[in-house]
């Protein structure tokens, strides 16, 4: 996965393809961006069962930490988008243009363009 500067429309969509890291990017974005890891799966893991956080099984929770830290977070972190540790996640977006959806539309139609027989 590319750094956000140089995200590809193609590469974000296959960034938010999955909805465990579409939901951590909303967390991020209704918490100003700073989240503790474990609050992240907790609120994740009852998403997903529609259960609330408090009512979230701990073996549950613990599963759906472990794959935001081992998969979710490391890609949304080589995109240049978040930083995290064990304890936290937080956004990590310099540029606020880097993402421009915008921009990437752009840049897909002039590639196409380009490319065109």
């Amino acid at each position: 996965m590319p750094v956000a500067d140089e995200l590809t429309l193609s590469g974000l969509l296959e960034l938010l393809s999955h909805p465990r890291r579409r939901f951590v990017l909303g967390i991020l974005d209704e918490t100003d961006g700073d989240v503790s890891m474990d609050s992240l799966a907790e609120r994740l893991t009852a998403w997903e069962v529609g259960d609330s956080p408090a009512d979230s099984s701990p073996p549950a929770v613990e599963d759906v930490k472990l794959s935001l830290y081992h998969t979710h977070l490391p890609k949304l972190e080589t995109a240049g988008l978040v930083t995290y540790d064990s304890r936290r996640v937080r956004y990590d977006v310099g540029e606020p243009t880097a993402l421009s959806i915008d921009g990437l539309l752009q840049e897909e139609r002039d590639s196409m363009l380009a490319n065109r027989c």
